[in-house]
């Protein structure tokens, strides 16, 4: 009994001694702080991990990175599995003490959080059980407060995308529709991807507006080079 009692004792302190002790610091790069982000649409977030110990981060070693909007975890499906998960999945990629590593991922807003200013937050720990602890944890974070609705001075200008103009935006009874081809087809989404409507050669290049509720749209116009698109608002 006394052996098994020492045997264990013997064990526990390998394991302890065994943790490689780092310092991971945490660096959001995108968005910045007070940018406007637009709900519905695909916008990247770019962060940069620092390893400021003087331990490695192997490949074998796995990070967890956690995203809050307003406080709220948010969900992710990673693509190695099915199910659900309050963290993304960092691995793979080794760290040697006092280097970095960037890289981004893309997100979009809910339309929840629309004319709202959220508080949007990254943080990042090791996840290898016993394997690696960090020492450290004040500096695993970065939070920045954002506005999630368009960049007005891109809603209160003529927009201009490959040619394609949309005018007056907002748009209150008819939307012009400029492009110097002609427009086989024009579809209207919400900003969720949902089909509004769908116009086939649109009548002297307008599109009546008076139907659709306040709110932003994406514009796709079909022409004899491909397809062009825009976003554009409705205010009555």
């Amino acid at each position: 009994m006394k052996f098994l009692v020492s045997l264990c004792l013997f064990c526990f302190f390998v394991n302890v001694y065994s943790q490689r002790k780092i310092d991971l610091d945490f660096e959001l790069l995108e968005p910045l702080n007070g940018a406007f982000i637009e709900p519905g649409v695909d916008f990247k977030f770019k962060m940069k991990i620092k390893n400021l110990s003087t331990e490695s981060i192997s490949s074998s070693d796995t990070l967890w990175i956690y995203l809050l909007l307003d406080g709220d975890t948010v969900f992710f499906k990673p693509v190695r599995t099915t199910l659900q998960q309050d963290h993304m999945i960092f691995d793979n990629k080794p760290i040697n003490g006092g280097d970095s590593i960037t890289f981004w991922n893309l997100l979009q807003l809910p339309m929840s959080k629309l004319n709202k200013s959220v508080q949007f937050c990254l943080s990042v720990m090791p996840h290898n059980g016993n394997a690696v602890t960090d020492t450290i944890t004040s500096n695993n974070g970065n939070c920045v407060q954002i506005k999630a609705q368009q960049n007005p001075a891109s809603i209160n200008t003529l927009q201009s995308i490959q040619n394609l103009n949309a005018y007056p935006n907002p748009a209150s009874e008819w939307l012009n529709i400029d492009v110097a081809e002609n427009i086989q087809l024009a579809t209207i989404m919400d900003m969720k991807g949902s089909i509004i409507q769908t116009i086939f050669t649109p009548n002297n290049n307008r599109i009546d507006c008076s139907e659709l509720s306040n709110g932003m749209y994406l514009l796709k116009i079909k022409t004899d080079s491909g397809i062009q698109s825009l976003s554009f608002s409705v205010y009555h």
